[in-house]
């Protein structure tokens, strides 16, 4: 994993799988906690946003996943396919997928999310 933020040898970066803040000093050991260099360190805070907006995102599929699981629903392919996090969600849920991406009258949108990563949108039809 590359280093997100770096000031005076050490590092900020933000872990795939669990979206944690890691700091790792000049010899690449993990630190506890955020050191003093890297406080005011340019990148931090926009770090820390993107953090939120991932959780928030891994929340939001995660809840919607519980739902669809519970009601017996399908979720379009499309989430799948485009978003690790959709997948992952789904996946775990057990909710089915279908081959059509406007069945049960929902489509998936697409889009490049923060820290280069891809988000995907819920959207309902519309006539």
């Amino acid at each position: 994993m590359a280093a997100d933020v770096e000031q005076g040898g050490y590092t900020a970066e933000l872990t795939e799988d669990d979206l944690e803040i890691v700091y790792r000093g000049p010899r690449g050991r993990q630190l506890k906690k955020c050191p003093a260099q890297l406080a005011g360190a340019p990148g931090m805070a926009a770090l820390s946003a993107v953090r939120r907006t991932l959780t928030a995102h891994r929340a939001a599929c995660e809840e919607q996943a519980l739902v669809w699981a519970k009601e017996g629903a399908h979720a379009p392919r499309a989430l799948a396919e485009a978003d690790p996090e959709w997948e992952r969600a789904l996946t775990a849920a057990g909710v089915p997928l279908t081959g059509e991406p406007g069945e049960d009258g929902l489509f998936a949108r697409t889009y490049a999310g923060p820290h280069g990563r891809t988000l995907t949108q819920l959207l309902a039809a519309t006539c």
